[in-house]
């Protein structure tokens, strides 16, 4: 069961009324039970999984906090390299030899095998525990000593599967409130929701026809058709995970809790650093908290100085690199992760030369400036996202080169429709979103009732025109 889904609506529904109905005191417990049942229906073997890991990593952080000198030491790096290893040795199953041999013998391809074995959520949720263990080695956290707390926490059903991921010290005290659910919190709830699944349903799913068309058979287009769906894929990607993002943070406010902003207008950014600061917020900053300081520490720790300049880029160069093995286990999510960290040193070293022709820039207008440089960050972008959608090195280097091709090319109309319809969506979610946050600066109950069933009913009608309810699975679920 996915959030695009049509048994996740009830599920939410009957989640919703559990929680609210529990006396506040007692509501961990209900979002601890909607937890597990949700991830039973997602996945039995998964919940397994899920539970012995929390409970392992429990017993680590109480162990952690009781120790100190080296045994803490030894204790939390051993913690940390359990867990960093079985997230490995999941992911990458698949690309040992061993793996394909029991593959054959049991006459099931390395790719179904992959997903029965590995778990769903695995990825986000063990960066959570990494992030929990770490948090009360350094001192920043006590260590919980109710499990049935440190359970709710990481088998919270909003954000387990696919992040956003939620930082030991900001969602802990909120399960632990007594506080009743606002209407406030409902009706953002409701609304965020609705967004995010217009965002997946109607945006993504249906961007997602014309990006297959081209990039199923790319030899048959060339030239600016490949171009737009290079562009079209971006936007699909964006609206697959922030859709996903919005429901989960809507999801969270139907229960009270609020879960952190994960995306930032990213595709406005003015360089590819800039862009950074609004993609997948969250990952970035626990890479920028846990694996940057770790890197600065053990070249410290092996004999090294004060960190020079080019150090800090190998550093980012390392970080993009685990940031690609995160993300997959194949040459191109590397070399996905690669280019980034190469484009984000080459802006750093150009910086210094840069700002000395800031004089002569001047004279062109802010706004073209502003415009030519989200420009060429979107482009570099997209042209990097062909890394998650081809398979391999060989069809990334291939539609590189037919971009700048012009050989005559066919793509279906209805495909091309299907961009016609993400405009619209987009139009009527920045509307809406307007229309709401207008009524939150006045208090008037009938202009409020009168918004919302407005917005209702322009829902109602795009889903019902251009909703595309095949329940595809969310991009970032592969991770």
């Amino acid at each position: 069961m996915i959030f695009n889904s049509l048994a996740f609506p009830f599920f939410l529904l009957f989640a919703t009324a559990v929680v609210l109905s529990t006396a506040p005191e007692k509501r961990m417990i209900s979002l601890l039970f909607m937890g597990v049942v949700f991830f039973f229906i997602v996945s039995p073997f998964g919940l397994l999984v899920l539970l012995v890991l929390s409970v392992l990593t429990f017993i680590a952080a109480l162990s952690i906090s009781k120790a100190s000198g080296r045994s803490k030491t030894y204790l939390y790096g051993g913690s940390i390299c359990f867990l960093t290893g079985t997230l490995l040795c999941v992911k990458y199953l698949q690309n040992f030899a061993v793996f394909n041999l029991i593959s054959r013998i049991v006459q099931i391809t390395p790719s179904s095998w992959f997903e029965i074995v590995l778990p769903i959520g695995l990825s986000f949720y063990t960066l959570q525990m990494i992030a929990y263990l770490t948090e009360i080695y350094i001192g920043k956290l006590d260590a919980e000593g109710n499990l049935v707390t440190v359970l709710t926490y990481f088998s919270f059903f909003p954000s387990v599967l696919a992040g956003p991921l939620n930082r030991p010290a900001d969602l802990i005290p909120q399960l632990k409130q007594s506080s009743a659910v606002s209407i406030s919190h409902l009706s953002r709830g409701v609304f965020r929701v609705a967004v995010g699944l217009m965002k997946k349903i109607v945006i993504a799913d249906n961007l997602s026809l014309f990006v297959t068309a081209v990039f199923d058979d790319p030899h048959r287009v060339t030239g600016w058709r490949l171009l737009i769906a290079i562009y079209a894929y971006s936007f699909q990607i964006y609206y697959d995970f922030s859709g996903y993002t919005d429901i989960a943070i809507g999801c969270a406010s139907l229960m009270g809790i609020t879960l952190p902003e994960n995306f930032n207008k990213p595709y406005l950014a003015i360089s590819i650093i800039d862009f950074w600061k609004r993609w997948h917020i969250t990952l970035t900053s626990w890479f920028r908290e846990y694996i940057l300081p770790a890197l600065e520490y053990l070249y410290i720790f092996l004999g090294g100085e004060n960190l020079s300049r080019s150090r800090v880029m190998i550093n980012v160069i390392i970080v993009f690199l685990i940031s690609g093995m995160w993300h997959g286990n194949t040459v191109n999510y590397l070399l996905w992760g690669g280019c980034h960290g190469l484009s984000i040193c080459l802006v750093f070293s150009i910086r210094p030369y840069w700002s000395k022709l800031e004089p002569v820039l001047s004279i062109i207008p802010h706004f073209i400036r502003m415009a030519v440089s989200i420009t060429v960050t979107f482009t570099l972008v997209s042209f990097l996202w062909i890394f998650f959608r081809v398979q391999g090195g060989g069809e990334v280097v291939e539609v590189f080169c037919r971009v700048f091709q012009c050989h005559a090319s066919t793509v279906s109309t209805m495909s091309y429709s299907a961009l016609a319809i993400a405009f619209i969506a987009t139009c009527a979610i920045a509307i809406s979103t307007r229309l709401i946050n207008s009524c939150v600066k006045v208090v008037n109950v009938r202009r409020i009732v009168i918004v919302y069933l407005l917005v209702a009913f322009m829902f109602a009608i795009i889903f019902y025109l251009w909703g595309r309810f095949s329940a595809e699975s969310f991009i970032y679920f592969r991770f």
